[in-house]
């Protein structure tokens, strides 16, 4: 459904939706769909791209596109790396995810090879499957992994309410390849995209991905279970989200 549809119906039925954008945002990572499409059968929805800016097309998929978390991994216990002066004011979204990420050099124990930081939220346009879409990365790295050339790292980080959507991976997985490509030979470019994610225990998971054509083939390759002493997200009594 193009999303200028359901702005002329939101204005039809007096509906007010103040941000487009975070309709679609609300039912890919924070929650289900409502009763009555899920008995339709439908399982999750998307953004499937659009001829200009600002429109676009919400797609409603019944193949399942969140990912479950590994619970069965043992804990990897370390020593919390993160400075005194952050960790009392460290929060627990995703910002705060990707900080600890950084000071606990996470990456690098989960790659196997030296990572560097090459920018946060980097804001592009992909093709999709019915036009341009708008995609952020949370967060960008590069490498390199042996002779394999350039390796992108491509890092998408949720906080406790959120979850990781197969469609947004893949999209974040392009957007960082694409990047990359306008700097280097394309065949020298590898995509590795990563996952973070906190956990309601204050765990944080870490998965890589595969970087495959379509959403379906998305798959996870390695993952660990990180448990900081202390806890970084406990320290001031908060509330998970």
């Amino acid at each position: 459904m193009p999303i200028d549809k359901i702005r002329a119906v939101a204005r039809r039925n007096s509906f007010e939706i103040r941000n487009y954008a975070d309709f679609p945002y609300y039912f890919r990572s924070r929650s289900e769909l409502p009763a009555e499409i899920r008995e339709a059968g439908f399982r999750g929805l998307y953004i499937g791209g659009g001829k200009r800016r600002g429109g676009g097309t919400i797609i409603l998929t019944k193949e399942e596109l969140s990912f479950e978390l590994p619970t069965d991994l043992p804990p990897t216990k370390r020593k919390s790396a993160i400075p005194p002066a952050v960790q009392k004011f460290i929060g627990d979204d995703e910002q705060a995810v990707l900080s600890v990420v950084r000071y606990e050099g996470v990456l690098d124990d989960l790659l196997g090879f030296q990572v560097y930081h090459l920018q946060g939220h980097l804001r592009t346009t992909i093709d999709a499957e019915q036009g341009n879409t708008q995609v952020e990365v949370d967060d960008l790295y590069v490498g390199v992994r042996g002779d394999a050339g350039t390796t992108i790292v491509p890092v998408e980080a949720k906080a406790v309410a959120e979850k990781l959507n197969r469609v947004q991976l893949l999209y974040v997985a392009r957007a960082a390849y694409n990047h990359a490509a306008k700097a280097v030979p394309a065949n020298d470019v590898e995509v590795c995209p990563v996952a973070v994610k906190l956990d309601r225990d204050g765990t944080l998971y870490a998965m890589t991905f595969n970087f495959p054509e379509t959403f379906q083939g998305l798959t996870i390759l390695s993952s660990k279970r990180y448990h900081l002493e202390p806890l970084p997200w406990q320290q001031r009594g908060r509330r998970r989200r």
